[in-house]
């Protein structure tokens, strides 16, 4: 049981406490720029996700010598905790301008 809570602090705690400054760094949607300029913004938010997530990992691996199986968790953690590319994702899929069928 302790091990669990080990691997739990040791992996979620860098993700809630970096996520929200990775998501500092990319603005707020703003829709009155371009359908590319949006896409590239989430494209960029989520290879710097994947770097990090990466990163971190190893990073946990070689400085704890912990060997963890929860990278699913992992990644709902840190893009939930994505306010702004959430909100890009959203705006994308659902309200663009774009879509051809609205079926709801």
């Amino acid at each position: 049981m302790f091990h669990l809570v080990k691997l739990l602090l040791i992996y979620s705690v860098p993700l809630v406490v970096l996520s929200p400054v990775i998501d500092s760094f990319f603005g707020k949607l703003d829709k009155t720029r371009d359908d590319i300029r949006i896409l590239s913004e989430i494209f960029f938010h989520i290879l710097v996700l994947i770097l990090f997530w990466k990163y971190l990992e190893s990073f946990i691996e070689t400085k704890f010598k912990i060997k963890g199986d929860n990278s699913i968790i992992q990644a709902i953690i840190l893009v939930g905790l994505q306010t702004n590319l959430i909100d890009k994702l959203n705006f994308i899929t659902q309200e663009h301008p774009i879509r051809l069928f609205k079926f709801f």
